[in-house]
Formats: C-alpha cells, sequence, structure tokens
C-alpha cells in the first residue's frame, strides 16, 4: 500500500552530493564490464578513435517521497540550470535547482489520480515550458503562466490503464502533439494538436504487455520512430514509421526482464541514436549501442535498481558534455523510501 506525500513536501530542500569516479584504461577488451564497486566501465572503438563510458556512483536527490511513478529533468524556471518534474500518489511537482544541485520542491498540481506518467514541454508555444501528466483514465496539461503558476486542462479521461506520456510534433504541422502508451488496451495513441490545444485521438500501434514508450527518429530518416518496453515478454523493441505513422516494430532485446522504462539517445557520442531500459525483474538499468544500422548491443549500467524500478532518462545534468543517467525507484512500502538517482557518465577520448 502507497502512502502520501506530507504535507509540507513543498518546504524541502534536496542536497544533492555528487560522487565521480573518473579513471583512464589502457585495455584493448571492448567489452562491457562491472568492476567490484558496481560501476560499469565501457570501452567502445569508434574508427581511429577510442571511447571510455563510466558510470559513476548513483547520487540521491531526495529519499522522502512516497508512490513515485515518473521524473522529466528540464529547465522549468529558465535560469540556466536542470530542474525535475515529477508525478506522486496525487500530486505533479517540480524540485527547483538552485543552481550547485541543491532542490526545492514546489507544487503544479493536487488533483492527479495515481499518476503514471509526466513530461514537460511548451505545449501551447508561448515560449515558456508546460507539464503534461497522465493519470487513472485521464491525461492533462498544466499551463505555465511564464511565473511557474499552473493551470490544469484535460485533453482526455476516455483511456486506461496509463503508463507513458508524451508530447511532440508527431504530424510535423508546428504545433505539439501528445503520444499515450496504455498497457490495459495495450496500444499507443497518438493527439492530435489542431493548433490550439484542442486534440483528436489516433490509434497509431498495439503492443503486448505494453509498459514504456519514447519517441524519436532512430533510423535518422525524418520522422519520428517509437521504442516500446514491454513486461511479459521481456522487450524493448523500435517500431519504424513509413513517413504516414504506420510502423513496423524491430526487436532490440528480449532480456530485459520485466522493462518499466525506455529512453532513446546518443549516449556515445557516435551521431546515432542508442536505447536505455530499466527493468524490474534484474534490476538493471541497461543501454543499447545502436551500431548506425539499428543493429543494438547491450551494455549494462547498474543491476542495483532494485525493489520497484519505475523510470529512466538520460541528459547532460552537470552540463560537462557527456549524456548522465536518471532513474526512480519505487519501494513498494510506507517505510522504505523512493529515491531518484543520477548515474555521472564520464566520456573520454583518446
Amino acid at each position: 500500500m502507497f502512502v502520501n506525500i506530507a504535507e509540507n513536501m513543498s518546504s524541502i530542500v534536496i542536497t544533492l552530493v555528487l560522487l565521480c569516479i573518473i579513471a583512464v584504461t589502457t585495455a584493448t577488451d571492448f567489452k562491457p564490464k562491472l568492476s567490484e564497486t558496481g560501476v560499469g566501465e565501457l570501452l567502445l572503438k569508434d574508427k581511429s578513435r577510442r571511447l571510455a563510458i563510466e558510470f559513476g556512483e548513483k547520487s540521491i536527490i531526495t529519499t522522502n517521497v512516497k508512490s513515485y511513478d515518473a521524473v522529466f529533468p528540464i529547465d522549468l524556471d529558465g535560469d540556466g540550470d536542470m530542474d525535475i518534474v515529477s508525478d506522486s500518489f496525487s500530486k505533479t511537482a517540480w524540485y527547483e535547482n538552485d543552481g550547485s544541485q541543491s532542490f526545492t520542491a514546489r507544487t503544479i498540481s493536487t488533483s492527479e489520480d495515481n499518476p503514471q506518467s509526466v513530461f514537460a514541454i511548451d505545449v501551447d508555444g508561448d515560449g515558456d515550458v508546460d507539464v503534461l501528466s497522465a493519470s487513472d483514465n485521464k491525461v492533462a496539461w498544466h499551463e505555465n503562466d511564464g511565473s511557474q503558476s499552473f493551470t490544469t486542462h484535460t485533453i482526455t479521461t476516455s483511456v486506461g490503464g496509463l503508463n507513458t506520456l508524451l508530447a511532440l510534433d508527431m504530424d510535423n504541422d508546428g504545433d505539439m502533439d501528445v503520444l499515450l502508451a496504455s498497457w490495459s488496451d495495450k496500444t499507443i495513441v497518438y493527439y492530435e494538436n489542431d493548433g490550439s490545444q484542442s486534440f483528436t485521438a489516433h490509434s497509431i500501434a498495439s503492443v503486448s504487455a505494453l509498459q514504456s514508450l519514447f519517441a524519436i527518429d532512430i533510423d535518422n530518416d525524418g520522422d519520428i520512430d517509437l521504442v516500446t518496453g514491454s513486461c511479459n515478454t521481456n522487450m524493448v523493441a523500435w517500431h519504424e514509421n513509413d513517413g504516414s505513422q504506420s510502423f513496423t516494430a524491430h526487436t532490440i532485446n528480449t532480456n530485459a526482464k520485466c522493462t518499466r522504462s525506455v529512453f532513446a539517445i546518443d549516449l556515445d557520442g557516435d551521431n546515432d541514436v542508442d536505447v536505455i531500459s530499466i527493468s524490474d525483474l534484474d534490476d538493471t538499468i541497461a543501454w543499447y549501442e545502436n551500431d548506425g544500422s539499428q543493429s543494438f548491443s547491450t551494455h549494462t549500467i547498474s543491476t542495483s535498481a532494485s525493489n520497484l524500478p519505475s523510470s529512466v532518462f538520460a541528459i547532460d545534468m552537470d552540463r560537462d558534455g557527456d549524456i548522465d543517467v536518471i532513474s526512480l525507484v519505487r519501494s513498494g512500502s510506507s517505510v522504505i523510501p523512493h529515491k531518484i538517482a543520477w548515474y555521472v557518465t564520464t566520456l573520454g577520448r583518446d
């Protein structure tokens, strides 16, 4: 049984301590390995250069939360640093970064019922960052007035079993559309924005045991493809868009034991899109290296995402030029705290 967040959550200041391990290696074995300390150490060969990627010990942003399901890093207040948006038991909130990675919780909305996913982007094109949330049978966007005061607008209440929410210009018409993954319906639906934030639903794909969804141009052909994670099938896959929102599925991995979240980004700096997943039954965060032709090799970041891993994201949190990984792990208990963790990446070349 999940319990609610303390009422004074908005007054809590969270201090993040950065633990980073930097190493130089001359190994000629280009296979991923884990050191005894649990730090993933990986060498990759890229033509004439060698890349070394290391994931340092996780740094805790907060443990004083209950029943969190999603996190999203973004500069919400436009002050030049990365804040965090999250969904909890009945609250959508954001954590304000003071520029030194010390965070203060701020409430966006308290009208959510069992939230499942959160996203942040400028939905209405007015120059500030709005927030979207998906909860039981409801998808909403929270309009930012420019001063981080939010007004909630409902997109739909006609879907169930929501677990992933994204926003992007799916049809290339210049406005923000919304993508939803529904585990109960086993469907991916995109809500077409008419330019005035009125949305029309289109069902575009069906995925068994669907748990997570991400959208990005995987094959660099100019349209938006999909990446999905499934639980019962242990599958991570990408779905190729033919340019008319018709999709063909391709398997990336079938050993991610109950995938809970997926993300895609160029993690190793070789100009193609890699994929990241977090899975439940093996407590694993993994990334899948794209060879540039959409053939993927599996590498482990962590095997200690224990209890109930829920969400994974990647961005340059510390602005050092490489991509870091952020994860959310739920405890499934009112006693054991939930954790938002940051895996620091060191990307070296020689």
